[in-house]
């Protein structure tokens, strides 16, 4: 039995054997670069499935993009529905006139509580000064609120956000397709 051998690299090395077989026939620089090899094609095959994998969960039922869709949406028909013939808006809290485009959509029971998130009762446009920079403006926003409807009004508004809801693939499709209609038909 040969004890030494000659690498496809030039380089003679000793022969690893188990059980009276030879490991391999290129000595262990070589070895080390095709495992190397070996390793990197793994790494690339295991990346791609994860690819595929993220790719499956951006599907149409999936619950988070849906509901950025309908916000989206949502906010472009408040928006719109509260501005006049000319596409102007009274911000509610602070009075400036401005562009429907310009607007945000403010709700009064916060975002966060999903069964008043898109009650139209609870939204209406002003401005961003009043809805980003002031955080709602809510003393002006529930004047403006009670002086309009009331207060058994304001009270059902805010124990209605109060209760908690989740919302199906399904709810949040039929709302999208209802909101884009009723948008495209102001």
């Amino acid at each position: 039995m040969k004890t030494h051998k000659t690498c496809k690299c030039g380089t003679i090395f000793k022969i690893f054997r188990r059980n009276d077989v030879a490991i391999s026939k290129l000595c262990p620089p070589c070895r080390q670069l095709k495992e190397r090899a070996k390793n990197k094609k793994l790494a690339l095959k295991n990346r791609l499935i994860r690819k595929k994998a993220t790719k499956k969960k951006k599907k149409e039922n999936n619950i988070p993009r849906l509901i950025k869709k309908l916000d989206t949406i949502f906010s472009r028909y408040i928006r719109k529905s509260s501005a006049d013939f000319r596409g102007n808006i009274v911000c509610p809290c602070c009075g400036k006139t401005f562009n429907w485009k310009e607007a945000q959509n403010m709700h009064y029971v916060g975002r966060s509580n999903r069964n008043t998130r898109f009650d139209e009762r609870n939204c209406y446009a002003g401005c961003m000064g009043c809805n980003v920079f002031k955080n709602g403006n809510y003393p002006a926003y529930t004047a403006y609120l009670l002086s309009h409807y009331g207060q058994e009004w304001l009270q059902e508004l805010i124990k209605d956000g109060n209760k908690s809801r989740k919302f199906t693939a399904q709810e949040l499709k039929d709302l999208i397709s209802n909101y884009t209609e009723l948008f495209n038909n102001l």
